[in-house]
């Protein structure tokens, strides 16, 4: 067994150190010589004749070397080691094709792995500076009350009482997520802010990279507001200074303590939400930052703002027997009700937090989204793979006369197809080297994307993870055996010792469906119809939905954003006063009116129509001043819009065409009530609602969803709130009107932040970025497919023509016109090119009805999109074609006659 050991060492260490070996090899040899041409010499033998002599006897020195690596080292090691270095000398000899290949797997693998990663990071992978991620559970609310919320929250104090009861945690913690402001000296900005319980780093195990984390005894009523910063502000925000630990900022106009700096990556547990969190706060210090009492019976102060509960599984606990503990325990709550309540659980589940960080209701949205990107990506590998395939087989007969040496010295046919094998290997883990640079490019494109029309962001952290490394291998491994398998078989079936004296064999020029370069042609053509096909579909919905009227005139329009968190009631009212009042001060803006939404994002709230019976029933709504409706051209068709008193009332509630007709199909809506019994809120103008009177119909338009037929509707008086959009209507560009409207809401309050000024038309390609993202990636694929298809018709058909040489030197001796020649040669790429048509036009119909929920009324452009993109890559492929059969006109005939 030692022996064995012994000698297995041995060799590797003679594997691992090549060079010394063969020298000491070499001293040996040359001893052995010496000593045979000395001894011969003492027999009478002249000095060369004894070196001649001693040479015979040796035998072949080299075979003698062979053997003696062979003996020494690991053989199959070895001889890998040479084929890998001869494939990259083989590959340095054209490095034009080298860079191809490389360059078009490299994207293929690139971007796959990108969208893997995403996937990966967002649905199944660890988070960033969590420790144990998958031991990690949510707690969702569940309730009848409100069957179209995702993910429901608990109040503060279900959350205590779950506490206390729950067995199946380790521990529980909680945490709500609030945009806010920050103000330093010289700057100032909006941020999200997350209050969570003091707990929540621990049951995390997050730990600080600068500083501590918040700790239980920073969450007792009375404590100094102290913060968290993320990684992300600290360096936006800070410059990454380490000394800014122990400093103060403004939140809210209340002065932090910052005590420590999160580490990188890691942007809380939930994935979707307006703001990422650029600082962490106690819970308990949510009445000094927003100057309100702490609700300890309902949600925190206004819709949107309940805690979210998250803990760790103990040991030998299963995830359902946790979630049917916290379902009974939410079915008898004991906590005190608010008198109105938005929400009442009246059950609970449990998920794995890896699996629920992305609200359920968006879940089918992203998954279309990373499916289509992950769909265009493998199209992207697919074209790329056939296309080396094509040139790797062309390159293979190019290199019949050297192969036909290394059989006729012995080599076998495996042994070739191992070496051309080896040579595809090397060229597809370059190209997934270079493909995992492709994905930390395509990774800072898709690490924050919007959130298909819901104006989110989604942070998911770093996603090249090791998972993600072993998708780019495996990656990598398909490419190899799409693109060097098959040329390697067929080319090694065609090489004969025979063909020495010759640099080009016969190639079939007749029966070409039988020809694998041409049938790789066909197949990236038909990928290629599939990938410009999707594109135009994608484009034509595109612009669709760009053509879509929201029911109102949209030139001049301009939305801003507003975060008033740090105001107050009372300064609040003042600056939305002022500002509808002084705002077409700035020039070029004609007027400005205010809502609490944005336009395409306005909320739901129940309702019920006295007399009517109670119904369990929601409707968009949205709160704007008096004057939004007359900015956007919406005169009511019956009765009057909203007034400037109607806010202080609360008496008054406009509705549309649409909710009119459904509760009163054959009367008059106005003078008729509605009452809003479950809003809970602050008392300043959008909570606590009573009975309301309608005094006007609008018209019907796009309110809720600018891509869906009209929805129900009402609109109700705004009052002083903590975020507002302002909506202008100007005659020069948004951009232009950034600079005068920040300094006119500085002069009007300081302490107000825009956080977002973009025309309506920037505004509606945010709301259509799936469909912006899926034209644009797919027109980059059927961009690459075609360059690719074109690429490969020419060199298929410059190879035919090379190797048709003497059959067209033979025509053009007999007096054949170059036409034919040429009709004749375009042909023979046509024929493949169109067969790839046909089969890519049945693919692409297809793929048409898998995408068809992603597309804007597909029915009036989907035939047209296929058939157009089917005749551009023919047209293509054509085009190419003239090329090298210009080159079959140029045949001399003499030359090839005289060779013969």
């Amino acid at each position: 067994m030692t022996s064995h050991l012994r000698r297995g060492l041995l060799r590797l260490l003679a594997f691992l150190r090549p060079g010394r070996a063969d020298r000491e090899l070499d001293r040996e040899l040359a001893a052995h010589l010496s000593l045979l041409a000395a001894e011969y010499q003492r027999n009478g033998m002249s000095a060369e004749e004894a070196a001649q002599a001693a040479r015979r006897a040796q035998g072949g020195i080299e075979q003698a070397k062979e053997l003696h690596r062979e003996a020494r080292s690991i053989a199959w090691l070895e001889d890998l080691r040479r084929d890998v270095r001869y494939a990259f000398r083989t590959l340095a000899r054209t490095p034009g094709f080298t860079a191809l290949a490389v360059v078009t797997l490299a994207i293929g693998i690139g971007a796959s792995t990108a969208v893997f990663g995403l996937a990966n990071a967002m649905f199944l992978g660890h988070i960033p500076g969590v420790r144990d991620s998958a031991t990690l559970v949510a707690i969702h609310a569940e309730s009848s009350e409100t069957p179209d919320t995702d993910y429901n929250g608990f109040s503060y104090a279900q959350f205590l009482e779950l506490g206390e009861r729950q067995q199946g945690l380790e521990d529980l913690t909680a945490y709500t997520r609030i945009p806010g402001t920050y103000s330093l000296p010289d700057r100032s900005g909006a941020t999200g802010l997350e209050f969570v319980v003091g707990n929540y780093f621990r049951v995390l195990g997050v730990q600080s990279v600068v500083g501590r984390m918040l700790a239980p005894a920073d969450d007792r009523p009375g404590t100094p507001p102290v913060a968290v910063l993320s990684h992300q502000a600290w360096g936006q925000v800070f410059g990454r200074d380490p000394d800014v630990v122990g400093t103060t900022v403004a939140i809210n106009g209340t002065p932090v303590t910052i005590v420590g700096i999160a580490p990188a990556g890691f942007n809380g547990t939930r994935l979707d939400w307006i703001n990422n969190p650029g600082f962490w706060l106690p819970a308990q210090s949510y009445p000094q930052i927003f100057s309100q009492e702490l609700p300890e019976n309902s949600r925190l102060v206004r819709p949107g703002t309940d805690f979210w509960l998250l803990g760790r599984l103990k040991t030998g606990v299963t995830l359902d027997a946790v979630g049917s503990q916290v379902d009974v325990i939410a079915r008898q709550f004991t906590s005190p009700r608010a008198p109105k309540p938005f929400f009442r659980p009246d059950g609970a589940s449990a998920d794995r937090l890896s699996f629920s960080r992305l609200w359920p209701g968006r879940h089918p949205e992203m998954q279309r989204l990373l499916g289509m990107l992950f769909g265009v990506a493998m199209l992207v590998l697919l074209i790329g793979c056939f296309a080396i395939a094509n040139f790797l087989v062309g390159r293979g007969l190019r290199r019949r006369q050297e192969l036909s040496v290394r059989l006729a010295v012995g080599a076998t046919r495996g042994r070739i197809v191992r070496q051309l094998l080896t040579e595809s290997v090397v060229l597809a883990l370059i190209a997934a080297l270079l493909g995992l640079l492709v994905a930390v490019g395509f990774s800072r494109l898709t690490g924050s994307l919007p959130d298909l029309g819901q104006r989110v962001t989604l942070a998911v952290g770093p996603i090249l993870q090791p998972r993600t490394f072993g998708f780019a291998l495996a990656a990598a491994l398909i490419a190899v055996l799409g693109t060097g398998l098959m040329p390697a078989l067929f080319v090694s079936g065609r090489v004969r010792p025979t063909s020495i004296s010759t640099s080009e064999g016969t190639w079939p020029t007749r029966r070409w469906w039988y020809a694998p370069r041409q049938i790789l042609l066909a197949a990236q053509v038909a990928l290629t119809v599939v990938g410009a096909g999707t594109a135009l579909l994608y484009a034509h919905s595109l612009q669709q939905m760009n053509r879509v009227s929201p029911g109102y005139a949209t030139e001049g329009l301009a939305v801003v954003r507003l975060d008033l968190n740090a105001l107050g009631p009372d300064r609040t009212a003042a600056l939305q006063s002022r500002l509808s009042e002084q705002v077409s001060r700035i020039p070029g803006v004609e007027d400005g009116a205010i809502t609490l939404n944005e336009l395409f994002a306005i909320g739901s709230m129940p309702y019920e129509v006295p007399g009517q019976g109670t119904r369990d029933d929601w409707v968009g709504a949205s709160f704007i001043s008096a004057d939004y409706l007359d900015l956007l051209g919406l005169a009511p068709r019956s009765g009057r819009g909203l007034r400037t008193d109607d806010a202080a009332a609360g008496t008054a509630v406009l509705v549309n065409e649409e909710f009119a007709a459904r509760h009163w199909p054959e009367g008059d809506a106005v003078g008729r009530s509605l009452r809003f019994p479950s809003l809970v809120g602050p008392a300043q103008g959008w909570g606590g609602l009573s009975d309301r009177a309608i005094v006007g119909v609008i018209p019907l338009n796009r309110c809720r969803d600018l891509l869906r037929p009209p929805h129900p509707c009402v609109w109700l008086p705004l009052g002083p709130a903590p975020v507002a959009t302002l909506v202008l209507r100007a005659s020069v560009p948004a951009s232009q009107t950034a600079q005068p409207l920040r300094r006119l809401v500085d002069e009007i309050d300081p302490d107000a932040v825009i956080t977002k000024v973009e025309s309506f038309e920037s505004y509606v390609g945010t709301l259509n970025a799936q469909p912006r993202i899926a034209a644009l990636s797919t027109g980059a694929v059927a961009s690459v497919g075609v360059v690719l298809a074109v690429i490969s018709c020419i060199a298929v058909l410059a190879a035919m023509v090379r190797s048709a040489g003497r059959e067209l030197a033979i025509r053009r001796a007999l007096g054949a016109p170059s036409y034919r020649l040429v009709a004749s040669v375009v042909l023979r790429g046509l024929l493949p090119s169109l067969a790839g048509v046909l089969v890519g036009l049945g693919l692409a119909r297809g793929a048409g009805s898998l995408i068809a929920d992603q597309l804007y009324e597909p029915g009036s452009y989907e035939t047209l999109s296929v058939t157009l993109a089917a005749i551009a890559v023919l047209t293509a492929t054509i085009v190419a074609s003239f090329w090298p059969a210009a080159a079959a006109t140029r045949v001399q005939p003499t030359a090839h006659l005289r060779a013969d």
